[in-house]
């Protein structure tokens, strides 16, 4: 692909949800070169801010099927990026509530490759 494709444009295709009494688990398609536009040359990567953006998705598909809100906002996000997810491969969201206190919910988040090994993490605090 080339470095003016923006691979920001749309969200990344989720091919299975499962929601959960406190959380949720997406699995998402595999990683194509044009969503990686830009990271890195010969080696295409998906970049971080879409994978975190795949996690908070999830959390977010689980406010809205479980407690039926449109909306909220992200108040809070602390990110570290394990590994790096190349063409090719694929991942799963998972999106874990650990504490609903007013009208903020907080989540632990971890994408997943598939073989197993958390390539990212986040502690997400969203207002509903």
């Amino acid at each position: 692909p080339s470095i003016d494709q923006n691979p920001y444009t749309s969200r990344y295709k989720i091919e299975k949800m499962d929601i959960l009494e406190d959380g949720a688990k997406a699995t998402f398609s595999p990683v194509l070169p044009e969503n990686c536009a830009g990271h890195f040359l010969h080696y295409p990567a998906l970049p971080v801010a879409i994978l975190m953006g795949s996690l908070i998705n999830t959390a977010g598909e689980w406010i809205r099927q479980k407690l039926f809100e449109n909306h909220y906002r992200v108040e809070y996000a602390k990110i570290h990026a394990d590994k790096l997810l190349f063409s090719g491969s694929r991942f799963t969201a998972k999106a874990y509530k650990i504490d609903h206190v007013g009208s903020s919910l907080f989540f632990e988040c971890e994408g997943i490759n598939e073989k197993g090994e958390i390539v990212g993490r986040m502690d997400l605090q969203c207002i509903i």
